[in-house]
C-alpha cells in the first residue's frame, strides 16, 4: 500500500471519527517521514552502486608510460598491436638482412613478441570493462526503474 493510499485511508478514519484530530496530525506527520526515508534509502542504494562501480573500475585501469591511469580501448589494443608487430617484423627482416650480429634479430622479434603480449592484455582488459559497465549500467537502470515505480 503507497503512502498516498495509506494516508486517504487515515483520512476516512477521521473524517468517520476514528481518529481525533491530533491523532490524524501524528499519522500524516508519520506518513512524511515515511516517504521522506524511502527517498534517503533510494537515494543511498543509487550512491552505494555508484561507488562501487568507482571501486570496481578502478580495478580494470591500465598504467601508461607516464603513469597516467585510463580504461584501455580495444581499437586502440589493436592498433597498437598491429603496428608494433609490423615495426618489430621490419626490424628483424632489415637486421637479418643487413648481416648484423644475431642480437639484433632477436632483439626484433623480443620487440614483436612484448608488443603482441601487450596488446592482447589491454584487447582483454578492455573486453572486460565493457562487460563490467553493461552489467553496472543494467544494475543501476533496474534501481532507478524500481525507485520510479515506488
Amino acid at each position: 500500500m503507497s503512502i498516498a493510499d495509506e494516508l486517504r485511508r487515515l483520512q476516512e478514519l477521521h473524517e468517520q471519527g476514528g481518529l481525533t484530530d491530533e491523532e490524524f496530525a501524528k499519522a500524516k506527520v508519520l506518513a512524511g517521514m515515511q516517504e521522506h526515508l524511502e527517498e534517503i534509502k533510494e537515494q543511498h542504494d543509487v550512491a552505494t552502486l555508484d561507488r562501487e562501480w568507482a571501486a570496481e573500475r578502478e580495478g580494470y585501469m591500465v598504467t601508461g608510460k607516464y603513469g597516467n591511469r585510463y580504461i584501455p580501448n580495444k581499437g586502440a589494443s589493436l592498433i597498437t598491436g598491429f603496428i608494433v608487430t609490423i615495426g618489430g617484423m621490419m626490424w628483424t627482416i632489415l637486421a637479418a638482412n643487413m648481416g648484423a650480429p644475431v642480437f639484433f634479430p632477436i632483439f626484433g622479434l623480443l620487440c614483436v613478441l612484448l608488443g603482441l603480449g601487450i596488446s592482447i592484455y589491454s584487447f582483454l582488459k578492455a573486453d572486460e570493462y565493457e562487460k563490467a559497465y553493461a552489467r553496472y549500467q543494467r544494475r543501476r537502470m533496474e534501481l532507478d526503474r524500481r525507485h520510479g515505480d515506488s
